[in-house]
């Protein structure tokens, strides 16, 4: 086994051993139920601002291809894949909330 490997499960095996107790909950930070409103807040209006963006690129490529435009139909493609990203990332936002933490954020 490797110095680096060796050292690693060394500090797995310390870190388990070591447990400070602290765990994640809603109730040390006061406002915590007025974030999760205004995040899901912010969370709806991204997703409505990403679906825009998904329409406007849509339109652009029924354009570039009625026109023959290679060009507007390279950038309404890298449009509509953003779109696609970004969206896709703020729909999971809660999932990796829930899964980094533990905690159902409500959102």
């Amino acid at each position: 086994m490797s110095l680096a490997t060796d050292l690693t499960v060394k500090a797995i095996v310390l870190a388990d051993k070591i447990d400070p107790g602290i765990k994640p909950n809603t109730t040390g930070i006061p406002g915590v139920s007025k974030m999760q409103s205004m995040s899901g807040a912010i969370q709806t209006g991204a997703v409505v601002a990403a679906t825009v963006i998904l329409i406007i690129g849509l339109v652009m490529l029924l354009v570039a291809k009625t026109s023959k435009s290679n060009q507007v139909a390279g950038v309404s493609t890298s449009v509509i894949g953003w779109a696609i990203f970004i969206a896709s990332l703020i729909g999971g936002a809660s999932a990796i909330m829930k899964w980094g933490t533990g905690i159902d954020w409500g959102f």
